[in-house]
């Protein structure tokens, strides 16, 4: 029988947060898993299909531990080769991971520049998750897409993977 695309997300993504509940402090796993499936909510099914479970679930953690602590107003930016070894997961593309307040044409401006600088771009992943965070800017909770309006801040959270790069300093 053929698989649908779709049903190649949807038992990934499930994958992913099985691992989370059974890897993952069971305080942190529900606020992790609701992460998780924001942050894969709207990727094109075909641009998962041929991933490993193993490597979303990392590369959405790495995510997670970056986002953690954030000031309001602050951006992040982090890029790096990700390996099996020292990240727990890997890819052959050099990863661009962002985390700033949602802001108009973010999107538009990050993909320029990763262009301008002839990085070709494999996958862009841009959820917009709402948040709760403490005085000290720790990440407290992620709320769920229907939260209401008003409720908690907005926040861009970007993935990008692009050409891979090895010199030192184009990656810092």
């Amino acid at each position: 029988m053929a698989v649908k695309v779709e049903q190649v997300d949807a038992a990934l993504i499930e994958t992913v947060c099985l691992r989370i509940r059974d890897r993952c402090d069971a305080d942190e796993a529900p606020q992790l898993e609701e992460f998780v499936r924001e942050y894969y909510r709207w990727v094109p099914p075909e641009d998962l299909v041929g991933r490993d479970a193993l490597d979303l679930y990392g590369a959405a953690l790495a995510h997670w531990k970056f986002i953690e602590q954030r000031a309001p107003g602050e951006s992040k930016v982090h890029v790096y080769n990700p390996s099996f070894e020292q990240h727990g997961w890997q890819s052959t593309h050099t990863v661009v991971e962002m985390a700033t307040d949602d802001m108009p044409f973010l999107v538009d401006s990050v993909t320029m520049e990763l262009t301008r600088r002839s990085h070709g771009i494999h996958l862009l992943l841009h959820p917009v998750v709402r948040v709760r965070r403490d005085e000290e800017g720790r990440l407290l909770e992620v709320l769920p897409p229907g939260a209401a309006e008003g409720e908690g801040v907005a926040e861009s959270v970007l993935h990008a993977e692009v050409d891979r790069e090895t010199a030192t300093a184009e990656l810092e």
